[in-house]
C-alpha cells in the first residue's frame, strides 16, 4: 500500500533526542506513512548512531545527508528543503528532533480532514515542555480565533478556520511546521523554506502556505509536545539583535509576497511589534533618539492604540533627556 503522508524530521548530533521523535511517529495508528531524517552533519560517531536508529526503525523510515559527517551544517531551513525533495506523497509535515507527537491518531486524522473537506492546510495544537513539565499548556496563548471558527467535525475538534482568524493568531505566537500537515501540492506552489533563515524561517513558512492555502482546517487537540530552549539549542545560540533583524527581513518579505491582505496584515503586526522590542531595548540603554525613531516607524508600520502609547513615553524620555 502506498504512504499517505511524510514526516520530514531534521537532525544533528542529537541521535539521543531522536530516538523519541521516530519512536512517536511510528507510534502513529491508521494511516501508512513514509519518514525522512535528514541529517545536517552529525559527528561520525553521531552520524553512525543515527544512521543504525534510523535503520532499526523499519522500512518505512529512510536517511538522507546534506552533507559528509562532521561537516558545516546548512541550517534548518535548508535541512527541511532537502527532505520536501524526497516527499512523494499527497500530504507531509514536519518534527523537530527534539519535539514528539503525543496523540496516535494525528496523521490519520489530519489525512482524513484535509480529504474530507478539500482542504489544504491543518494545524493543530502544542504545549511546550521543560524538564518533564509542561511550562506552555496552549501554544496560541489561551486566543479563540482558531475556536471561531465554523465547528464541522466536534468528536474530532476540527474547525474550519478563516484566513483572518488565522492570521489574527500568528500576530501574537510563532507557528510551528511540526503542527502543520500540508497538501504536497501546497508546498510546491510556495516554493518550501527561505534558505537564508535560521530562526524565522518556520514562521515566514507557516505564513506563506497559509497564504497560498485554499481552505484551513484547525483541530483543537494537543498533538505535539515541543522540548522549550535549553543551553544546547539553537534558538539560543544567537544574539537577540540577529533575531530581531530576522524578525524584519520575514516580516518584509511576507509583506512583499503574500497575495492576502489578511496575511499582509499580520506581517505589519509583527513588523510593528519587534521594532517596538528593539525600540524598548534602545530606551533601557540610554539611546533615547533611537528610541523615538523606532517607535515612530513602528506606529507607521501598523498604527494602534498601544502604538501612539509607546510612541508617547519614547518622546517624554527623549525630552526628558535633552
Amino acid at each position: 500500500m502506498s504512504s499517505e503522508i511524510t514526516v520530514v524530521v531534521g537532525t544533528r548530533n542529537r541521535s539521543e533526542l531522536l530516538g523519541r521523535a521516530l519512536g512517536s511517529i511510528a507510534e502513529q495508528e491508521g494511516v501508512s506513512f513514509d519518514c525522512v531524517v535528514v541529517d545536517d552533519g552529525s559527528e561520525a560517531e553521531e552520524a553512525d548512531r543515527t544512521r543504525r536508529l534510523v535503520e532499526s526503525m523499519g522500512e518505512r523510515f529512510r536517511l538522507v545527508n546534506t552533507t559528509v559527517a562532521g561537516g558545516k551544517g546548512t541550517g534548518p531551513a535548508a535541512v527541511k528543503n532537502r527532505g520536501i525533495v524526497e516527499v512523494r506523497t499527497p500530504y507531509l509535515t514536519f518534527l523537530d528532533d527534539d519535539d514528539w507527537f503525543v496523540v496516535r491518531d494525528h496523521f490519520r486524522v489530519a489525512v482524513e480532514a484535509l480529504a474530507a473537506y478539500h482542504a489544504d492546510y491543518l494545524v493543530t495544537n502544542r504545549q511546550g515542555v521543560r524538564d518533564g513539565r509542561i511550562v506552555i499548556d496552549d501554544w496560541y496563548l489561551g486566543t479563540s480565533q482558531l475556536r471561531h471558527g465554523r465547528l464541522v467535525d466536534p468528536t474530532r475538534r476540527l474547525y474550519e478556520v478563516s484566513h483572518r482568524q488565522l492570521a489574527e493568531t500568528m500576530r501574537h505566537v510563532n507557528p510551528h511546521p511540526g503542527n502543520l500537515v500540508l497538501s504536497h501540492d501546497l508546498v510546491k506552489r510556495c516554493g518550501g523554506f527561505l534558505a537564508p533563515l535560521n530562526w524565522t524561517e518556520d514562521f515566514n513558512f507557516c505564513l506563506r502556505t497559509a497564504d497560498g492555502a485554499s481552505r484551513l482546517l484547525y483541530r483543537d487537540v494537543v498533538t505535539t509536545h515541543a522540548r522549550m530552549p535549553t543551553g544546547d539549542s539553537v534558538s539560543l545560540s544567537k544574539d537577540g539583535l540577529t533575531h530581531q533583524l530576522q524578525e524584519l527581513v520575514t516580516s518584509a518579505h511576507l509583506r512583499t509576497t503574500a497575495r492576502r491582505a489578511e496575511i499582509k496584515r499580520c506581517a505589519r503586526a509583527r513588523h510593528a511589534w519587534t521594532l517596538r522590542v528593539m525600540a524598548a531595548e534602545s530606551a533601557g540603554q540610554g539611546d533615547s533618539r533611537e528610541a523615538w525613531r523606532l517607535s515612530l516607524e513602528a506606529l507607521m508600520t501598523f498604527p494602534t492604540l498601544g502604538g501612539i502609547g509607546h510612541l508617547a513615553r519614547a518622546l517624554g524620555q527623549r525630552i526628558r533627556g535633552q
